[in-house]
Order: C-alpha cells, then sequence, then structure tokens
C-alpha cells in the first residue's frame, strides 16, 4: 500500500485501503454469520442428552411458529422509496449548494451537491423504509400469535 503513493495520490491510498478493509470486515461477518446460525456439536453434550430420560411434550408446550426466519425480496416499496429519497435529497442538496454559495456557484459544484445528497438521501431512505417494513411486519406477526391460557 505505501509503495502505491509513489504513483497515486495519499487520498486514493487510503480510500483503496479502505476498500480493502470493508471488503475483508465483510467476508470475515459473513463467515462468523454462517458458522453461528449452525446448531453446536459438543460430543459430551449430546451423548448426554441422549442417555437423559426425556419427559412427553404436547404441541401447547412449544410458542407457534414464526415466519421470521424467512427471507423474502423487499419488494417495490422500498424501490419507490429509495428513488423517492434519492431524487428528493438530490433536489435539496442542488438547492442547498444555490442558497449556501455567497457568489453565484459554478455548475460542478450544484452537480457534486446533487449527487452527494441524492446518494445520502437514497441510503437514509432504504435504511428507514426497510426498517419500518420489516419490523411493521414483524410486529403485525407478534400480533396474530395470541398465548393460550394455561390454568395450573
Amino acid at each position: 500500500m505505501l509503495a502505491l503513493t509513489q504513483w497515486l495520490p495519499p487520498l486514493t491510498v487510503v480510500a483503496i485501503g479502505f476498500l480493502l478493509l470493508c471488503m475483508g470486515a465483510h467476508v470475515a461477518g459473513n463467515a462468523l454469520g454462517t458458522r453461528m446460525r449452525q446448531p453446536p456439536r459438543e460430543k459430551a453434550s449430546v451423548e448426554a442428552e441422549a442417555k437423559a430420560p426425556r419427559a412427553r411434550l404436547d404441541a401447547e408446550h412449544f410458542a407457534p411458529p414464526t415466519r421470521l426466519r424467512e427471507s423474502h425480496s423487499p419488494g417495490w416499496p422500498l424501490l419507490v422509496a429509495t428513488l423517492i429519497g434519492l431524487v428528493g435529497g438530490g433536489a435539496l442538496g442542488g438547492y442547498w449548494v444555490i442558497l449556501s454559495s455567497p457568489q453565484p456557484p459554478a455548475e460542478l459544484n450544484i452537480a457534486v451537491g446533487v449527487v452527494a445528497y441524492g446518494v445520502l438521501g437514497g441510503i437514509f431512505s432504504f435504511i428507514g423504509v426497510g426498517f419500518l417494513q420489516v419490523g411493521g411486519a414483524a410486529l403485525r406477526q407478534a400480533m396474530q400469535i395470541t398465548p393460550k391460557r394455561r390454568d395450573g
């Protein structure tokens, strides 16, 4: 990485290093998540469970199954919300550059403001609407399941 500073500006080298670090963190997180989803297998505990007597459990002893594990596409509302955030953020960014400049801004400055705020608006709307969509689905599902009352 340090050798790249002979041909590239230092900020570009830092950006490349940050990109490589993000890619490595993504791969490590994916591997860790895959490993955590697998049930643990310890030989001693498996043998102890096999030898222990088990009580007979009825269906009422278990919680009803949920659909939260299932993955599905977020659908077109998330795409529409992201596009609205992109366009709205870009419009506000261009307007902000025009208002905040003491002199008439150059077209490049306005374009940079439009692109930067458009990307931020798209990201924030994607995160916000995605969170609301997933949280709302989980809340709806939780409200549909009513626990059975056990007497005794």
